[in-house]
């Protein structure tokens, strides 16, 4: 993944729920066992070109999967990330539906500018079941792929 948009996806999924405290890790990496935390995984990045060159953009799809060992607290967090996905209502906006500018950390005055971001195939984050008895002790998981189509600096 472009390093850039790594660490601007980071900074941004870290800012959108302080119960993350900063738990954000790419699936390379050891996330650690305190919960809740999130794992990425970019799947596929296709560059747009015409005939003469490339054009600077860029669409990656990203699995994100958000853990934890309470299940209200990761779907909550998950719906959090993922927003309510409308387009008519920007303060509600998660990375459904977003579009803008995301901080790259380490260089602020570049911001990473984000065109579209949308859920694959319209699904929602996948549920894990909630516990049936109440006595389950585990970690549960929401996954959801978004396409990200973002400006590379050339």
């Amino acid at each position: 993944m472009d390093p850039r948009l790594a660490r601007a996806l980071v900074a941004w999924l870290s800012a959108r729920d302080a119960r993350l405290g900063g738990r954000v890790r790419p699936s390379f990496e050891q996330p650690g066992t305190s919960g809740p935390f999130v794992v990425y995984t970019q799947v596929s990045a296709v560059r747009t070109g015409n005939m003469e060159r490339r054009t600077g953009q860029t669409t990656v799809r990203v699995q994100i999967d958000v853990w934890g060992r309470d299940h209200a607290v990761a779907a909550d967090i998950a719906q959090t990330i993922c927003g309510t996905g409308t387009e008519t209502d920007p303060a509600a906006r998660g990375l459904d539906y977003f579009a803008g500018t995301w901080t790259d950390p380490d260089h602020t005055g570049t911001p990473v500018v984000i065109q579209f971001a949308r859920l694959v195939d319209g699904s929602r984050f996948a549920d894990d079941a909630p516990p049936q008895n109440g006595t389950e002790e585990g970690w549960y998981r929401f996954s959801a792929d978004y396409l990200i189509d973002y400006e590379e600096i050339t």
